[in-house]
This record gives C-alpha cells, sequence and structure tokens, in this order.
C-alpha cells in the first residue's frame, strides 16, 4: 500500500514539472508553423532539441505542439507580444 502511495505521488510530482504548448519564436510571438502529416516529424525534433527539452511534440492546428516540456519553457502566447506586433 506504501509502494502505491509513493508512485501516485511520484506521478502527480512529475506532472507538475512538466508543461505542454504551443512552440513559439521569440522575434515576432508566433506559434512556429507546420504542415500536417509532414510537420510532426519536423516539431519532434524541435520539441525534443537542446534548446526546447520536450518529451514529444506534433504537428496540430498547423503549431508545434510539444509535450513534457521544462516548467520554465516558453510558450504561445507570450506575454505582453502579440504575434507579428
Amino acid at each position: 500500500m506504501k509502494t502505491l502511495v509513493l508512485a501516485l505521488c511520484l506521478m502527480l510530482i512529475g506532472l507538475v514539472y512538466a508543461k505542454d504548448g504551443y512552440l513559439v519564436s521569440d522575434h515576432d510571438g508566433c506559434k512556429l508553423g507546420c504542415a500536417p502529416i509532414i510537420g510532426d516529424r519536423f516539431c519532434s525534433m524541435e520539441c525534443k532539441s537542446a534548446n526546447h527539452k520536450g518529451d514529444e511534440g506534433y504537428c496540430y492546428l498547423l503549431g508545434c505542439y510539444c509535450k513534457g516540456m521544462p516548467a520554465d519553457a516558453k510558450v504561445y502566447p507570450l506575454p505582453n507580444k502579440s504575434c507579428g506586433k
């Protein structure tokens, strides 16, 4: 029973520190774009790169969506920065 409680606590801790969201371009504040189907590989590589440190990524609604990024990762929308402005 103690093992089960410990395992559940560790799973919850992992969920708290992981961040999901769209990759964002620093220079214009827009989502990093992609094309459906062929964009999945590109987004996966970008999300798992040393810059973003995500667990997985795929193309969703014409933007690269990442899961499992660090809590301090920048995701769309950036605060105080509109896309293209």
